[in-house]
């Protein structure tokens, strides 16, 4: 659920900053570095702002997910040629058709890329955060048979982390890019 929220914040944020080059360019470097820094290192600040409760829990998922979207969207519009939006603007068009007609179908293989890897690592987030700071889910269930050396259970739930991700990646996020490269196909430089 927190994906479904922080996805579209991700993608019209770096969509705005991406319009402006000179900023986007000046942000691309922070946004890689808030991007390489794991959500999980971020977990003892989470824990001392939100306390030990599914906000905390929250608050991982939404790092990985919005700074790897971002970034991802921002990358993919500063790749967009710009002789395609000088193409839209001299022969009529407006800014809104720049933006809706080259660069958001130019991106989108990046955006797609960017919900992928967001959904990668927030899941990895999902479940360390859920290890030290739930009462349930995935990782508090590994990590209490932990406690208590019951391996045959652990072994069972990272079978079951493994194939729910990957369940999830194959009917949600590869038909979802499967769409995308179908209707706007792959843009070439």
């Amino acid at each position: 659920m927190t994906g479904i929220i922080v996805i579209p914040i991700g993608v019209f944020v770096g969509l705005a900053i991406g319009l402006w080059d000179k900023i986007s360019g000046a942000l691309l470097d922070v946004f890689r570095f808030f991007t390489s820094i794991p959500a999980l290192a971020w977990l003892p600040l989470f824990l001392v702002w939100f306390g030990f409760n599914e906000a905390t829990v929250i608050m991982t998922v939404a790092y990985y997910f919005f700074f790897t979207v971002l970034f991802n969207t921002l990358s993919g519009i500063r790749t967009v040629p710009r002789v395609l939006q000088y193409a839209v603007l001299t022969m009529g068009g407006n800014r809104w058709q720049v933006i809706r007609h080259v660069l958001i179908p130019g991106a989108m293989p990046s955006i797609i890329a960017g919900i992928r890897l967001g959904f990668a690592y927030g899941w990895r987030g999902l479940i360390g955060a859920e290890m030290l700071v739930a009462q349930g889910g995935l990782g508090h269930l590994i990590f209490r048979a932990q406690s208590v050396g019951l391996t045959d259970r652990i072994i069972a739930g990272m079978v079951v982390i493994g194939l729910l991700a990957a369940l999830i990646d194959y009917l949600i996020m590869q038909p979802i890019e499967e769409a995308t490269i179908r209707r706007w196909g792959l843009i070439q430089r």
